[in-house]
């Protein structure tokens, strides 16, 4: 599990659990052990999960290319849909980076369970760095 902010930074990662361990167990976890120190969002801010999708919003425009193509949102729960997918485009963002610079990531080499979980970690601190220190970085344009 991992959380990203808005300049498409690792800011929170949790490696090192089976494939199917369930989105929601991992986040209460998370967020109940303290000693995880997870990031709390600031006053009035909330989290955006990518959990499980609600059905009653799916029936309506979702993806960003429907609002380019149909125009502005209508109603609240278009509105919701709206910043929703353009949020989940930012976190699909940071990923789809940082899996391109880290190749490694594709095609992971039978290394031990602890050494593939450590490749992931690692390779996250470098992402951060690299988008930190880079002046210019055609990656992340």
């Amino acid at each position: 599990m991992a959380v990203c902010s808005f300049d498409m930074q690792f800011t929170f990662v949790m490696a090192g659990w089976e494939g199917t361990a369930h989105d929601g167990h991992l986040f209460q976890y998370a967020i109940n052990k303290q000693n995880l120190n997870f990031p709390k969002p600031p006053p009035g801010k909330c989290w955006m999960l990518d959990i499980n999708r609600w059905k009653d919003i799916m029936h309506l425009r979702y993806h960003l290319p429907d609002f380019q193509r149909d125009g502005r949102p209508r109603g609240l729960k278009e509105i919701f849909n709206h910043w929703h997918s353009s949020l989940r485009c930012c976190i699909e963002g940071t990923f789809g980076v940082w899996k391109a610079i880290w190749k490694i990531l594709l095609t992971m080499p039978p290394y031990s369970f602890y050494v593939q979980r450590d490749i992931v970690v690692v390779s996250m601190a470098l992402h951060n760095y690299i988008r930190r220190k880079a002046l210019a970085d055609p990656a992340f344009e």
